[in-house]
């Protein structure tokens, strides 16, 4: 008997909020069994951002990127610098889990791959969170992620997976 090959298939559900959406349907959108995997250069990882709520962003301009690492470093002082990108070349993925009531939870971009021939970029990201069993920091925490890629207008998917750990 012949092992099955599985193609990966993501649900994509249209938005009231995106004009050229309508009233469409939700439809699914198979990827293809041979991405071409793009390199993702990790830019910075935070467990304590203060971004509040879960977002998945592409900036494609500097002025976005200082907006958002505004709200990456919160209230700190002094303000750090963000990494650097040049727009020109490259733009950032950001994965931003929101706040936790406690410690122990992460968020990360897996894997970036073109879709040959779609004009679309696949985003793997992955949400981590403690199990029940697990002790954890008693402090809020809003984890946060984000990789540089080379730019592009190609669209752009995120395909969430979520892992507990199990800590008995």
């Amino acid at each position: 008997m012949k092992p099955r090959t599985t193609i990966p298939i993501v649900l994509v559900l249209a938005s009231p909020l995106l004009p050229a959406c309508g009233n469409r349907s939700p439809h699914l959108v198979a990827f293809s069994q041979d991405p071409t995997p793009v390199i993702a250069e990790p830019l910075f990882t935070d467990s304590y951002s203060g971004i509040d709520d879960a977002r998945r962003l592409v900036i494609r301009d500097a002025g976005t990127w200082q907006a958002v690492w505004a709200e990456v470093v919160g209230q700190r002082t002094p303000v750090p610098e963000p990494p650097s990108v040049d727009f020109a070349r490259d733009m950032v993925i950001l994965a931003a889990m929101g706040r936790r009531g406690t410690g122990g939870y992460a968020i990360a971009i897996d894997e970036v791959s073109a879709e040959g021939g779609a004009g679309e970029l696949r985003v793997v990201v992955r949400e981590t969170a403690p199990g029940s069993g697990c002790m954890t920091t008693q402090a809020l925490s809003a984890p946060v992620t984000a990789v540089r890629v080379p730019q592009t207008d190609d669209a752009v998917t995120f395909i969430e997976r979520t892992e507990t750990f199990a800590c008995e």
